[in-house]
């Protein structure tokens, strides 16, 4: 993930947490008589605050290591595709025949009296 969509995620997770617990809180104010008062809401809040804590940080850490593991790959790719290309090119090339060849420089050569056109334009 992201440095942005873990936020996003960070901030949803506190979001329903909050959520949660305002309507507990409602609940008791609205039922005083209920059990809510007989120390569960205590262990509900000291639940839902670990599950949030521990979720924060599975985001935080956890995904970060992953992000960078996946960036270093795709500039190694990146790397030795770079490296390979002019040697990929010469290779192509190399396998051409005699036709093939003549025709690629006709090609290239189009082209560029094309560019040289538009330029002068």
């Amino acid at each position: 993930m992201r440095s942005r969509e873990r936020f996003w995620a960070t901030v949803v997770i506190w979001l329903v947490f909050v959520l949660l617990v305002a309507l507990f809180f409602a609940f008791a104010i609205l039922y005083p008589g209920s059990p809510l008062y007989s120390g569960t809401i205590e262990t509900i809040l000291i639940v839902f605050s670990s599950a949030a804590a521990v979720s924060t940080l599975g985001i935080w850490l956890r995904s970060g290591g992953e992000s960078e593991q996946v960036a270093q790959e795709a500039q190694q790719v990146t790397r030795k595709s770079k490296s390979s290309a002019p040697r990929r090119i010469a290779e192509m090339i190399d396998r051409l025949n005699d036709d093939e060849v003549i025709e690629l420089e006709t090609l290239l050569s189009a082209q560029d009296e094309d560019v040289l056109q538009s330029e002068g334009s």
